[in-house]
């Protein structure tokens, strides 16, 4: 039986190729995980900013619906005082044609068919105050409505993490270094 002795410069040579091997392995183990760790600091700093912008927004919603709020408010009081102001200007007509009448001593129809024309102008026209009011407070429903849609529209357009995505990329990284092997 013949035993074959290998130099001992071909067996360091074999074990610093083996050390090689492996620094490089360490190396490119440490390069996925500190891909890893930098997708997953990437996907955090995007999910507080997100965070932030969403707040932000509903903030500003929710600042924009209370101005809507008050509008209406706003337009329900001057409509009510718009109404007052014309029962008592027509109240005051009235109580002029009730004088008239009475120091002329004129009545009838005459004085009935004024009498009538002056509360169907009032009616008239306090109707046409509260259609008024009506329709200012439809359109102010229909910009709150807007607010709202505009308000989703910003949040859509908000940067979310994409958790799916940075994995997928440090798994094609792992798996393009795996191969290099």
């Amino acid at each position: 039986m013949v035993t074959l002795k290998l130099p001992s410069t071909y067996s360091t040579g074999l074990d610093n190729m083996c050390e090689m091997v492996t620094i490089s392995m360490a190396l490119a183990a440490t390069s996925v995980a500190m891909s890893a760790g930098g997708m997953v600091a990437q996907q955090l700093q995007t999910a507080s900013a997100a965070k932030k912008a969403q707040k932000g927004e509903d903030r500003n919603f929710i600042n924009q619906s209370k101005a809507q709020n008050e509008k209406a408010d706003q337009l329900d009081k001057e409509a009510i005082d718009k109404k007052s102001i014309r029962a008592k200007e027509a109240m005051i007509e009235q109580g002029r044609l009730n004088v008239i009448q009475g120091e002329s001593g004129l009545g009838g129809l005459s004085f009935e068919k004024t009498m009538d024309e002056s509360l169907f102008n009032e009616g008239t026209d306090i109707s046409s105050i509260e259609s008024n009011r009506l329709a200012s407070q439809r359109q102010l429903s229909y910009e709150t409505e807007n607010l709202a849609i505009q308000s989703g529209n910003r949040r859509s357009k908000i940067k979310k993490p994409d958790w799916i995505g940075g994995t997928l990329g440090v798994l094609g990284d792992a798996a393009s270094t795996a191969s290099s092997f």
